[in-house]
């Protein structure tokens, strides 16, 4: 997950699989689906997929100090819970219908995280990078920062 301090700006997630073409994809690639899907066999996030992904982004990314990154998430600060209970409960509504229980594939999961990071508001973001206090309250508009978390 990808945004900026305001929430104005939240990148389309970054979703990592096992598998090209997932027998739920129906013999078409992620991005073919229209997301932004890599894969391999651990479907871990590694350098390679790192370094594309950014290259797309055309973003210069500045790495802080090991000891640093403990006091510097903000989407650890309340984002990530926010994106998780939208998630879960878009799951649970979907397995309140008899015709659908049981029946999230990676497909499905996929649609679910997109919708669940479109429901992460603006104002949830932004409260968040304030509690970190990471950003002054009084030059906030010119705030461009961008903090990324993969979900594992």
């Amino acid at each position: 997950l990808t945004c900026n301090a305001l929430g104005t700006k939240k990148l389309e997630p970054l979703i990592i699989g096992r598998y090209q073409r997932p027998c739920c994809f129906k013999r078409r690639s992620g991005s073919e689906l229209g997301f932004l899907y890599f894969f391999n066999t651990k479907a871990w996030m590694n350098h390679t997929i790192f370094q594309d992904w950014i290259a797309k982004l055309n973003l210069k990314v500045e790495f802080f100090h090991p000891n640093m990154t403990l006091h510097l998430q903000p989407l650890d600060s309340g984002i990530i819970q926010n994106f998780k209970s939208s998630f879960k409960t878009q799951s649970v509504d979907r397995e309140m219908d008899p015709k659908k229980l049981f029946e999230i594939d990676q497909f499905i999961a996929m649609n679910l995280a997109i919708k669940a990071w479109q429901a992460v508001s603006e104002a949830t973001i932004h409260n968040c990078w304030i509690h970190m206090g990471l950003i002054d309250l009084t030059q906030v508009w010119s705030v461009s920062v961008f903090f990324f978390f993969f979900l594992g």
